[in-house]
């Protein structure tokens, strides 16, 4: 029987998909190695395949197009423009008034803080008694120089002068020519007024016995003259004696006997003359040595003031420096404030409590400060950095994933490095780093130190928007600070340690 070709293609088809459905079936009791080779490879694999693939290619394109940011990160610190002002003792000394409270607002010149006074009141009194001592004898010894010039010009244009301490005598009662200055006290100006005439008194008295011994000398030049003058007459007239006598006796009218004592006579007076004129020229030369002793006086006493005066200026100028000292030291028991700020810190709390040379009593914070940050940019990064370049500024107090970050930009970038742990003790509290000893380094002995480079970036805002609300930025808080510096291509990555391992390969180090 013939069947309808529509039928008999319907058939076919049945056919064919129950034996595929039989075949699958079969394909189950086939040995292993006919059921694989005779099973078709799955699409699920296929496609897995191709996806990986197509990322792998994916992948390796976007690292030759893409670019990512190189940023350089710089941990730091929110700070006051012109940072707060840390009030520390000067001197060691004890607290004796203080005037200010935490938080009060204070303007420049104001006082802070009043330290025990007494001691160096009374170095400034004893400095200045010292000084005014000095000036008085300076004072004193360029009078009696002045007075006593005058007297050595006298003796020197008149080295006969008989009476060079008559001068003296007004100047030993003098006081109101001596040129005191307004600063020396009384008892002091009398008291170089008593050594004064007492110098004076003592040079007077020297002068006088050289003068009393210059006026017998003089007495005696005075009575030599007359001997000698005397001895002249009588020589001559014994000479005209003797020759009469020579004569009568060649004439035999006298003896010779009469001759003979003409002659002795006009011997003796003639060794007469010869012992007064050597007494003359003795007693010419003792006048001039007591002359001369009294120039010396006054020469002497004009050395020994001019050199005493010298070493007094000298002193006066060293009193003067001291006195300068403890004026300083008593200005530092007073602490006023440097700018107009507001109180913080303080560490003054108890009248009588004793600071050190150093430490802090407290901090005076600018009353409306424009703040910034002062970060550390590692050495690999300073040479990308210039001035007005652009930062983002992460403050951990906010996380920036919730709350944003805050812009700024580079004012300063430091000329040199410094190293990592001293710029983190000037990055460090006030407070601790003022009351507290400088702590060693952390790094450990012999590692070689971290330099890092300091720069100030100003920021654009002083607040963060925090749940719809400005909360002001505060000094203190610490932040990151990322620069960008540039870009690169993802591809460099991974190229660049393959670079530097072969530049570097085939090398001895």
């Amino acid at each position: 029987m013939k069947q309808p070709p529509g039928s008999l293609g319907k058939g076919s088809t049945g056919q064919a998909h129950q034996s595929g459905q039989i075949r699958g079936r079969d394909l189950q009791f086939l040995p292993a190695a006919l059921e694989i080779l005779e099973t078709p490879t799955p699409p699920v694999a296929t496609v897995f395949m191709m996806t990986i693939c197509a990322f792998a290619a994916a992948a390796i394109l976007w690292s030759f197009i893409g670019h990512l940011d190189v940023d350089a990160v710089a941990p730091g610190k929110i700070e006051a423009l012109g940072h707060a002002k840390v009030i520390e003792a000067i001197d060691p000394g004890k607290l004796a008034s203080i005037h200010v409270e935490p938080g009060l607002n204070v303007h420049a010149g104001d006082l802070l803080v009043e330290f025990d006074s007494a001691e160096s009141r009374a170095e400034v009194d004893a400095a200045q008694s010292e000084l005014s001592a000095a000036q008085a004898e300076i004072a004193r010894r360029h009078f009696a120089i002045e007075q006593i010039q005058g007297l050595a010009v006298k003796l020197q244009d008149d080295p006969g002068q008989t009476a060079p301490a008559a001068p003296l005598v007004p100047i030993i009662h003098t006081s109101a020519d001596v040129g005191w200055t307004a600063s020396i006290p009384s008892e002091t100006r009398q008291r170089e007024q008593a050594v004064l005439q007492a110098d004076f008194a003592v040079l007077a008295s020297t002068l006088e016995s050289l003068d009393k011994q210059s006026m017998g000398g003089q007495a005696n030049l005075a009575r030599l003259h007359m001997s000698i003058a005397h001895e002249n007459d009588l020589i001559e007239t014994l000479s005209q004696a003797a020759a009469m006598r020579q004569e009568s006796v060649v004439r035999e009218l006298d003896s010779k006997i009469n001759l003979y004592d003409a002659q002795a006579e006009l011997e003796k007076s003639q060794s007469q003359l010869a012992s007064d004129t050597g007494q003359l020229a003795e007693a010419q030369a003792t006048l001039d040595e007591t002359f001369s002793d009294k120039r010396k006086a006054v020469e002497q006493f004009l050395a020994d003031y001019a050199g005493k005066l010298a070493d007094a200026e000298k002193h006066g100028d060293d009193e003067a420096q001291v006195v300068n000292k403890a004026k300083a030291q008593l200005a530092h028991t007073k602490l006023s404030a440097p700018v107009d700020g507001i109180v913080q810190d303080l560490a003054a709390t108890t009248l009588g409590q004793v600071f050190t040379t150093g430490q802090q009593i407290m901090t005076i914070a600018p009353a409306k400060p424009s703040l910034q940050v002062e970060a550390l940019v590692p050495n690999t990064d300073i040479g990308f950095l210039k001035l007005g370049q652009s930062a983002v500024i992460k403050v951990d107090a906010f996380p920036f994933t919730r709350f944003g970050t805050v812009r700024g930009h580079i004012v300063r970038i430091a000329a040199g490095a410094i190293e990592e742990q001293e710029a983190k003790r000037q990055l460090a509290d006030a407070v601790a780093a003022a009351n507290e000893a400088t702590a060693s380094a952390g790094a450990s002995p012999g590692a070689a130190p971290n330099f890092v480079f300091p720069i100030t970036i100003a920021l654009d805002q002083n607040s963060i928007p925090v749940d719809g609300a400005d909360i002001p930025l505060a000094s203190g808080m610490s932040v990151v600070a990322e620069i960008r510096t540039g870009d690169r291509r993802i591809i460099d990555y991974l190229v660049s340690p393959l670079a530097k391992i072969s530049s570097e390969a085939f090398k001895e180090r």
